[in-house]
């Protein structure tokens, strides 16, 4: 379970960058408005159960948490390519990643991720999309690009990081960690 506060906090932070890629309703500000419909419309569906300010999902193993579980694996692999974007630049120190060099590197990470999960999803590695996230990341000042276009980052990436390993597959996390370091030894080796 999870306090209401925090589950609509994290979730508001992810909001903006769904609206951005799938063309999805709202506007700024208006998160938690529509984060609250949400849950109450899960909870009609007794996807979800409120008590004391805690929101908790159907035990495992029933039909509840089946269904819960087939919404979640709709948005997983989003989510899933943004933690590529998000942990390369957490992986690195401030100012080592251009905007292109960053989308090079998610798009080579993500074909690793793909490989070894099997992942049939041509969208999961497309350019475009990791070119959007970085840009929508820039408009919200999360990465700031410095004179030389080299990105700074907020220090609000450490906190979806964070949150991020609560949600995904922790060992998709790992992999992602693991295959950050390979893309970092291949840089330096071509730099040579």
């Amino acid at each position: 379970s999870m306090s209401r506060s925090a589950l609509l906090a994290q979730a508001a932070t992810v909001l903006p960058y769904l609206r951005r890629e799938l063309f999805l309703p709202g506007e700024d500000g208006d998160e938690l408005t529509q984060l609250t419909r949400a849950l109450e419309a899960l909870a009609a569906e007794g996807l979800l159960t409120e008590q004391d300010d805690r929101v908790q999902s159907p035990a495992r193993g029933t039909a509840a948490y089946a269904r819960l579980h087939r919404l979640a694996l709709v948005i997983t692999p989003t989510l899933e390519r943004w933690y590529i974007a998000v942990a390369l630049l957490d992986g690195q120190p401030p100012h080592s990643w251009t905007s292109p060099a960053l989308e090079e590197a998610c798009v080579l990470t993500a074909r690793r991720m793909a490989r070894l999960y099997g992942i049939d999803a041509p969208e999961f590695f497309d350019a475009t999309l990791f070119r959007q996230f970085i840009a929508g990341l820039a408009e919200r000042g999360v990465v700031v690009p410095d004179e030389a276009g080299r990105l700074d980052t907020h220090r609000e990436l450490r906190a979806v990081m964070i949150n991020a390993r609560r949600v995904l597959d922790p060992a998709f996390c790992d992999g992602v960690r693991a295959a950050r370091q390979l893309t970092a030894l291949t840089a330096s080796a071509g730099e040579d």
